[in-house]
């Protein structure tokens, strides 16, 4: 398969996007693609479009849409609860949560971690970072990502069945290789480098959160939430 591009643009009706000025430019100042290229769009909620570039300006282009179709959003719900790590190692692991097909993630701030983890700034970056996973990675749907100022307001939004509930804890007698998964909905509750707190476990364990562990070797945070989403993407064929 011949390789495309893809950029993200804002579908404003039957066939008609309109891309941002920052994909403009990356498009024209740093790939510099010419007129005749075919690209694709997404605009990060199902919808995908093909489209020739008919022509390219310094500070504008024109292009004109072949194809477009939407998938519909996968009804199997996974997501990543997880304590805010430091800021280099969050944003190296949120590309590989985008790639393996985390639809949402929950970033917490811990009892034990500082508390300048979680700034708005740092949240404008991650959603750059994610908006370009996705766009590598060719999914269609943008995972969403929210901040919770400690596990406590992040829990009391919880619903719905709670079965689908996994705490990573490398002391459980369950594995998440061999874990049930559940029908609908699976959220995997991952420590920050400094872990859940006493208070925060038992607050988990009160919400219905199952243990399960990745063997029995003590792995980073950042180690472990990729091999935890590894192993379950796998499971579900995500």
């Amino acid at each position: 398969m011949r390789h495309q591009f893809r950029f993200f643009a804002e579908r404003r009706g039957v066939r008609d996007w309109q891309l941002t000025a920052d994909e403009i430019h990356h498009m024209t100042k740093v790939l510099r693609l010419k007129a005749g290229m075919q690209i694709e769009l997404i605009n990060g909620a199902g919808w995908l479009a093909q489209a020739d570039l008919l022509e390219v300006g310094k500070r504008d282009l024109s292009l004109m849409i072949l194809d477009e179709q939407f998938v519909e959003k996968p009804q199997f719900s996974f997501e990543v609860a997880i304590g805010a790590l430091r800021s280099q190692s969050f944003e190296d692991l949120l590309p590989s949560l985008v790639e393996l097909g985390v639809q949402r993630i929950h970033v917490l701030r811990l009892d034990q971690d500082d508390k300048s983890r979680i700034h708005e700034k740092h949240q404008q970056r991650w959603q750059r970072i994610a908006e370009g996973a996705l766009k590598q990675c060719k999914r269609l749907w943008l995972l969403d990502i929210s901040t919770y100022n400690s596990l406590s307001a992040y829990l009391d939004t919880l619903s719905g069945d709670p079965s689908g509930r996994w705490l990573l804890d490398p002391d459980a007698a369950q594995s998440v290789a061999t874990q049930p998964i559940p029908e609908s909905q699976l959220i995997l509750a991952i420590g920050s480098e400094s872990g859940f707190s006493p208070a925060e476990q038992e607050s988990l364990a009160q919400n219905h959160f199952q243990p399960v562990s990745l063997g029995r070797g003590v792995l980073r945070a950042y180690t472990a939430s990729l091999a935890a989403a590894g192993c379950v993407t796998a499971r579900l064929g995500l």
